[in-house]
């Protein structure tokens, strides 16, 4: 069973500090969203993604840093 939007937004609002909106795009059969989000913690962005990973196979997340993967070395 696919999340539906409702679900993705109820994960990232418990799971993360802030999140924004950025796109939007709707079919019948499959929808598309990008965020700017933070989660609160490193072991949210693990949560978040098996949480996800529990409504089945079809689901695919990109994570970017726009602060940069290796920003502290």
């Amino acid at each position: 069973n696919k999340p539906s939007f409702d679900d993705i937004i109820i994960l990232l609002r418990e799971l993360c500090s802030f999140v924004d909106l950025r796109r939007f795009d709707e079919t019948d059969e499959y929808f598309e969203s990008t965020f700017n989000i933070i989660f609160t913690n490193d072991k949210n962005m693990s949560e978040f993604r098996q949480r996800l990973s529990s409504f089945g196979k079809g689901i695919s997340v990109t994570f970017f840093d726009d602060k940069g993967l290796l920003s502290s070395w």
